[in-house]
């Protein structure tokens, strides 16, 4: 007899392009663009989630978001490319 799979948190989100899922407020790539808050898968990049977000007090409040975003999603793509190429040198 298989074990029932553990419960999921009602904030489980998933991906519908890989299949990746984990809680919200942490494992996904989370940035600010154009006033709207986005959620990325951390596997494939695919957008999960995309809301209204408040507008910044002033300009450089928005400017330092957008930036703040710009550098995480950046940093995310070079892990994954990372991890793409060690998977690449390990089969060669």
């Amino acid at each position: 007899m298989s074990q029932p799979d553990a419960p999921r948190q009602k904030s489980t989100l998933f991906c519908p392009d890989c299949g990746y899922e984990s809680p919200a407020p942490m494992g996904w790539l989370e940035y600010t663009l154009s006033d709207q808050q986005h959620k990325r898968c951390p596997s494939c990049f695919a957008l999960v989630a995309r809301r209204a977000t408040e507008t910044p007090a002033d300009t450089w409040d928005r400017g330092r978001d957008q930036v703040r975003s710009g550098f995480a999603l950046w940093r995310a793509s070079v892990s994954h490319l990372q991890q793409s190429v060690e998977r690449l040198s390990v089969r060669g």
